[in-house]
Order: structure tokens, then sequence, then C-alpha cells
């Protein structure tokens, strides 16, 4: 299992609820973003001829290309708490069917990845004996 969280996406004024998959393994200098296509394309109005084709280097030496977009605003949220809004680069991958939230969008919005295995997490503010469980994957 893994943990995915509850988050919202707000790019160029277009906003989304989704479930993001909290990937402390994606790790970069700032805060990202990570979405498929056919999400960007349909619900944030996204086209991958307007982005900057960058390309990174995965694990094993893989190259892996992307679209990269200005920021998007990204929040978790709950039934009884959110995080706050940040802002974080927005990756767009012909490659990926779910939404990834990096090492460093993880740390910023607040969010504790406890027991991984078992999909609980908390936000850092939480009681210490608070776990949440993970939101349902969402596949694009």
């Amino acid at each position: 299992m893994a943990v995915r969280l509850p988050v919202e996406i707000e790019y160029s004024s277009r906003k989304a609820k989704v479930s993001a998959i909290a990937n402390a393994g994606y790790e970069t200098q700032e805060p990202e973003i990570l979405v498929p296509l056919s999400f960007a394309n349909k619900h944030l109005c996204v086209s991958k001829e307007f982005g900057k084709e960058i390309t990174y280097i995965a694990a094993g030496g893989q190259e892996v290309k992307f679209f990269r977009f200005e920021q998007a605003n990204v929040r978790v949220f709950t039934d009884d708490s959110q995080s706050p809004v940040i802002s974080a680069k927005l990756m767009v991958s012909g490659n990926e069917d779910e939404i990834i939230l990096n090492d460093q969008l993880i740390d910023k919005l607040g969010i504790v990845l406890v027991k991984v295995g078992a999909g609980k997490w908390q936000f850092s503010d939480d009681p210490h004996d608070k776990l949440r469980d993970s939101s349902q994957r969402q596949l694009f």
C-alpha cells in the first residue's frame, strides 16, 4: 500500500479535487506535483505544447521526460482539517496514470507519513495518536 492524500489543485483559475500519492522518493529541490497528461488536459485545460520539456534521470539512470508549467496551488483537505496552500511546479507526464506529490511538497504541506505500508499519515499538527487513512487510488 502507499499513502494517498485528498488534494485540491488550482491552476490558472481551474480547480480539481483528487487523490494523490505521496512519494518521498520523488526528490527535487523545490515542491512539484506531477499529473498525467489526460488529467492536465481535461481538468486543468493544460496542453503540453505550452510547457517546457525537461528531462530527469530516474532510478537506474533512466531518462524521463516531463513538461513543466508555472506554479499550481495545492492543499490537502479532510473533513476536519486542511493544510496551508502551497505553490508547486506543475509537471505533466504522458507516462503516469496517477497524481504524485514530491518530497518537498509533502514537507511544505505539513504531511507526516507514519505507516506507509498501512497507508497511514497525519498532519504535522495532529495529536500523536491521530492516524489518518489514505484516500482511494484514482487513475487517469
